[in-house]
């Protein structure tokens, strides 16, 4: 028996609203639309060790990690705007037989669209 611990969450989390930003091609162009959204969650910084662990060229950004109660139906590189905050999803650890799922983000996010 696996033990529950997403019931140990429920002191670090609030009702936070967000944005996932929902991509579609119209007109041969990407076209991002915000979809609003709310979820018990719990925002906090990624630790320095597991930063270390990263790509070299990685290290510098700023990392975090978002952990839920609920299965927020986010994909790898899937982008959320949390009060004017963007996070890039990087890594999904579902953890449900635990009772909690952790998103590891990048922060501030934004794609480059090279000069033409």
């Amino acid at each position: 028996m696996v033990p529950k611990v997403g019931n140990v969450l429920n002191g670090w989390m609030r009702q936070t609203y967000y944005n996932q930003m929902t991509r579609q091609v119209i007109d041969f162009e990407n076209v991002e639309t915000p979809v609003e959204r709310s979820a018990m969650m719990n925002i906090q910084p990624m630790p320095q060790e597991k930063v270390q662990r990263k790509p070299e060229e990685q290290r510098s950004w700023k990392w975090v990690i978002i952990l839920t109660k609920q299965n927020l139906g986010l994909n790898i590189d899937d982008t959320i705007v949390v009060r004017n905050r963007s996070f890039r999803i990087d890594a999904i650890n579902d953890n449900q037989d635990y009772g909690f799922f952790r998103y590891e983000c990048q922060e501030g996010f934004t794609e480059e669209v090279p000069a033409t």
